[in-house]
């Protein structure tokens, strides 16, 4: 009789934790879902910005314009996890990338971390310049406007480096590394104006200035967003591979409750038959 009553104690936690898994799975995907569908405006707002500075520098005669801060020799490396677990091998896979990968070349560059569990596996072994355990849908653009505040600002980063997840597709989440080189905080004297000041007011150089630094940002909120949808669709196939599990499990333990509960019951009927005899 023990036995029975411990099985099916057992079968209630298994059935709340299916419970549980099964509330998770729709959420992330109800979630995924919605930054799919935000992606396709945040793509068309980073190509709009792309070709409107484009067709500025064009206008400057077919010459190059974006300047980098090549006098300076300051990098910067940015990792990109997740702030919650239960998404599978998503933070184990990219810190395994980037020791395997990254650090062996880029050891001595300072690190920014984003999100709390790959934060965690960097204190391990690796000191961080800042730390920012929450990234989330809701906080992503304030994240973005903070990190370049900080990349165009006294520091002067003349390389940015970003280690993040990208779905590839909705079952597959690759660990890559991104380059963005920042543009310098203000452009250089010797640029030629001359066709934009016709047509442009405020003055050209703040124009271009401003949109540089729009560009750095949507470039950042791309790449910030791709991880998002990736560390998403990693939860879901993670919550529903743990649902299924339940739910064998589930349908393994009542068949052994079911033998259980029919043997006690035999021998009940045993023992009575025996006593009538």
């Amino acid at each position: 009789m023990s036995h029975i009553i411990q099985l099916k104690q057992r079968i209630k936690a298994v059935e709340t934790i299916q419970k549980t898994t099964h509330a998770m799975r729709l959420t992330s995907m109800s979630t995924h879902s919605r930054l799919i569908k935000q992606k396709a405006a945040l793509n068309r707002y980073k190509q709009e910005i792309e070709e409107l500075l484009n067709q500025l520098r064009l206008e400057m005669h077919g010459k190059e314009t974006a300047q980098s801060c090549t006098e300076h020799s300051n990098r910067l490396m940015i990792i990109i996890g997740s702030q919650k677990g239960l998404c599978g091998a998503f933070n184990t896979r990219l810190i395994r990338y980037f020791h395997d990968t990254v650090a062996p070349k880029y050891g001595t560059t300072p690190i920014i971390a984003i999100g709390k569990k790959i934060i965690d596996l960097l204190n391990n072994d690796q000191s961080l310049l800042y730390q920012y355990p929450t990234l989330t849908p809701a906080n992503l653009f304030g994240l973005v406007g903070e990190l370049s505040n900080h990349i165009l600002g006294k520091a002067k980063y003349a390389h940015i480096m970003i280690v993040a997840n990208h779905p590839q597709s909705f079952f597959n989440q690759k660990p890559s590394i991104t380059h963005i080189t920042p543009p310098c905080k203000h452009l250089p004297d010797n640029i030629n104006y001359a066709r934009l000041e016709e047509i442009c007011d405020p003055e050209p150089r703040t124009i271009l200035n401003y949109l540089e630094e729009m560009y750095l940002k949507s470039q950042l909120e791309t790449i910030f967003f791709n991880s998002l949808v990736a560390e998403y669709s990693a939860r879901f196939l993670s919550m529903d591979s743990s649902t299924n599990n339940a739910e064998k499990l589930l349908a393994s333990m009542q068949r052994d409750y079911n033998k259980l509960r029919q043997a006690s019951i035999t021998n009940e009927l045993m023992d009575l038959m025996g006593g009538m005899l």
